[in-house]
């Protein structure tokens, strides 16, 4: 059975932030423009989970999307998943056929995201993983000029460090059983290693990710979607 696509797992911006310290800049450019909002999604896999995201889209939108499970019927995200370059939303919408992936495009323009622009890339130095900026404005389509501009913009953005660009697999095993609920003494037999090379494998784990101590590893890996706090 496929696995069903969830809401995006969105992180303040101070999160981007700490990420990138140039990132409050970033965001500056990208509103200028989008200044209905964006959603900016880095390295996501096969089911569109991000290792990294953020929205300053209206809370109450994704609240009504995500209560509707819109996700699979929305064609920008869609176009995104399976084209990289930048077309304007009226250009998806143009092609659609779908009644429901119609009705989505329908209910953004009732929370005033009525125009809009999606760029889409994959990221040849992550394991291809694709990663997309999608913008809105409330009175008018982007100008070409305008998507030259955000293009560039979501160029840099696209080297923004990887959550798991420092994560061994071993690490990633570790704290993949840690999040589960685990103990160190339960994952050393269920990996059949010792207590102490869990240990550290877990410090190693931390010091890839930046965190503070163990918690905030695995705060980070399940924020991140890099391990799900799920079976």
């Amino acid at each position: 059975m496929p696995q069903k696509k969830q809401p995006l797992p969105f992180v303040p911006l101070e999160s981007m932030i700490a990420r990138a310290e140039a990132y409050a800049r970033h965001d500056l450019r990208i509103s200028a423009h989008a200044t209905a909002g964006y959603v900016l999604a880095l390295q996501t896999n096969e089911f569109f989970r991000p290792e990294l995201a953020y929205s300053s889209f209206p809370r109450a939108w994704f609240e009504e999307y995500s209560a509707r499970d819109l996700l699979l019927a929305d064609p920008v995200l869609e176009w995104a998943a399976a084209n990289s370059g930048a077309a304007r939303w009226s250009e998806i919408a143009a092609k659609v056929t779908e009644p429901r992936s119609m009705a989505v495009l329908d209910l953004a323009a009732a929370f005033n995201l009525r125009f809009g622009v999606i760029l889409s890339a994959k990221n040849q130095m992550i394991g291809l993983k694709r990663s997309f900026l999608s913008c809105a404005r409330p009175d008018r389509e982007f100008t070409d000029v305008e998507i030259a501009d955000l293009d560039d913009i979501f160029q840099d953005l696209l080297s923004l460090r990887s959550l798991t660009a420092n994560l061994t697999r071993a690490c990633f095993d570790a704290l993949r059983l840690y999040a589960l609920g685990m103990s160190q003494i339960e994952i050393a037999y269920h990996l059949g290693i010792s207590r102490e090379t869990v240990k550290k494998r877990l410090e190693r784990a931390r010091e890839a990710l930046g965190a503070r101590n163990a918690a905030h590893a695995l705060a980070m890996a399940v924020e991140g979607s890099i391990v799900s706090a799920y079976a």
